[in-house]
This record gives C-alpha cells, sequence and structure tokens, in this order.
C-alpha cells in the first residue's frame, strides 16, 4: 500500500475477496447486484476498504440478529 491512509485503501478482487471471507465470484455477484461499491480501473475493478468494512459489519449484524432469533446456519453470513 502506498500513502494512502486505511479509510482510502483500495483492494484488488482478491484482497476484497479474504477481507469478506468469500470466493472472488460471489464478490462478483455482489458488485454485480449493487451490494458493494467497486471502482472500475481500466479493465480491473477495485473495492474502497472503507465500504468492504461496512459490508461486514452489516453482515455480521444480520448474523447476530438471526442467531439470537434461532434462524443462523453457520457459513451462510454474506449469503443475504
Amino acid at each position: 500500500m502506498t500513502n494512502e491512509s486505511a479509510e482510502d485503501a483500495l483492494l484488488s478482487p482478491g484482497e476484497a475477496a479474504a477481507f469478506l471471507g468469500i470466493s472472488r465470484q460471489r464478490l462478483t455477484q455482489l458488485r454485480e447486484k449493487g451490494q458493494v461499491r467497486a471502482i472500475r480501473m481500466g479493465h480491473f475493478w477495485v473495492y474502497p476498504r472503507s465500504s468492504l468494512e461496512q459490508r461486514k459489519a452489516q453482515s455480521e449484524l444480520h448474523a447476530r440478529e438471526e442467531e439470537s432469533s434461532g434462524n443462523y446456519t453457520p457459513g451462510l453470513v454474506l449469503a443475504w
């Protein structure tokens, strides 16, 4: 990473998928549905870390709500 702050960091698809704990294919699906913010740079997509942090927090909150309601299925945290 260069001089940019953590909030402004742009992640590659592989880095973004690893950060969210999902496959690159699932990340592409989320991007195409507008559920993850991405920026096109030439032929490549990059993902703002701050946007991924928000997505991860939403997903974790959703999982906690599901778990407390008794509808929790481990491994399906990001599948909503």
